[in-house]
C-alpha cells in the first residue's frame, strides 16, 4: 500500500466503514478485493457501530446542526464515532465542556445526537 497523501483529515468510523464496504470488506474473503486486515477492521467496527452505520447525508446533517457549538473537527468525530447517551459521556468527547457551554446546551446536543446518530 503506497501513502499518496499524508493527514488529508480526521474521518469518522462510518467514514472508513464506507470505505472498507467500497473495497468489498463485507463479501467473502475468497471474492473480495479486501486484504484480511481491512475485513477484520470491517468487521470490528461493524460490530462497535451496533451492525449498522450512518450515510454520509446523516453525517453531514449532524454537523450542519452542531455547527452554532463551535466545535472543534476532532471533537464531532468523537461525538460521532462514540455517540454519547448520557451527559457524562458528553464531557469525555468535549475539551472543557463544563466552561464552554451551559447546562441546557448540553442537554440540547445531547438531543441532536439521539436524533442524528442514533441507531435504528
Amino acid at each position: 500500500m503506497k501513502i499518496v497523501e499524508e493527514n488529508l483529515g480526521l474521518l469518522s468510523n462510518d467514514e472508513v466503514l464506507a470505505v472498507l464496504k467500497d473495497r468489498e470488506a463485507d463479501k467473502q474473503p475468497v471474492i473480495s478485493r479486501a486484504t484480511p486486515s481491512e475485513i477484520q477492521a470491517y468487521t470490528g467496527l461493524l460490530a462497535q457501530c451496533g451492525g449498522s452505520y450512518k450515510e454520509r447525508e446523516q453525517l453531514a446533517a449532524f454537523i450542519k446542526a452542531v455547527e452554532p457549538f463551535g466545535l472543534t473537527k476532532s471533537e464531532i468525530v468523537q461525538l460521532i464515532n462514540h455517540r454519547p447517551p448520557s451527559v457524562v459521556e458528553i464531557f469525555l468527547c468535549i475539551e472543557d465542556c463544563e466552561e464552554r457551554f451551559e447546562e441546557a446546551q448540553i442537554e440540547e446536543l445531547l438531543q441532536l445526537i439521539q436524533q442524528h446518530l442514533a441507531t435504528s
